[in-house]
């Protein structure tokens, strides 16, 4: 196995930021849709389908290699 499927979900804060909640991990794509279509029907989700995300991730990588990044307004 060399990659993984992430279902998330993301959960608006205000207009500006956003939350995002990781439901699962999964094997194989199959997997992480099928799921998704179990959560698309729970009443708490079924109106926000559009905010679900199955991403593919590289096993064994980092993906955050920058650091820390300081905006100042």
């Amino acid at each position: 196995m060399t990659h993984v499927f992430l279902f998330s979900y993301e959960i608006p804060i205000n207009e500006e930021d956003s939350e995002v909640k990781i439901i699962g991990v999964y094997s194989a794509l199959e997997n992480a849709e099928k799921a998704l279509l179990e959560y698309q029907k729970c009443d708490k989700f079924k109106d926000y389908s559009e905010r679900f995300y199955i991403g593919k991730w590289k096993l064994n990588k980092d993906f955050w290699s920058d650091g820390y990044v300081t905006v100042t307004l």
